[in-house]
Formats: C-alpha cells, sequence, structure tokens
C-alpha cells in the first residue's frame, strides 16, 4: 500500500492488509493505476494505538521520488 501514518517519534504504520464488511466504504482502490490529471476516491483504515495520534500522513507509491505528506490537524 502507497500510504503510512507517522508519529513524531519516527514509527509508521501501515494501513490493514484485510477488509471487513463494516469497514467504512467506499474502500481506496488499491489497484487502481491513473493517467496525470485523474483521482480516485476511497478510504483507507489503519489499526492506531488509542493514546498516540500520528504527525503525518505518507503517500508514496513507486511512481515518485520524492513522498508526499501532510500534517494531521490536532483535531
Amino acid at each position: 500500500m502507497n500510504w503510512t501514518l507517522s508519529y513524531k517519534d519516527g514509527s509508521r504504520i501501515q494501513p490493514s492488509s484485510t477488509t471487513y464488511d463494516d469497514f467504512p466504504k467506499p474502500e481506496y482502490p488499491v489497484e487502481t493505476k491513473l493517467t496525470a490529471g485523474k483521482c480516485v476516491k476511497g478510504k483507507v483504515v489503519f489499526a492506531v494505538p488509542a493514546k498516540d495520534r500520528p504527525a503525518t500522513i505518507v503517500y508514496a507509491p513507486d511512481s515518485v521520488e520524492i513522498p508526499l505528506e501532510w500534517t494531521v490537524p490536532v483535531k
């Protein structure tokens, strides 16, 4: 998967590799290949520790040299 959650201590969490009927829909279409200017929509599910909040969301597909990162809002 191209998405990870990154924490201030440097640890990272990968998304769930399984899906269940009660996961939010629509699920992110992992196998989709996009051309320039196109997009897809879907949810990615992570099992995160209740006490910690990730610092950034990282998107790192093989097609980019430098991963893209977004800061997770405080709330």
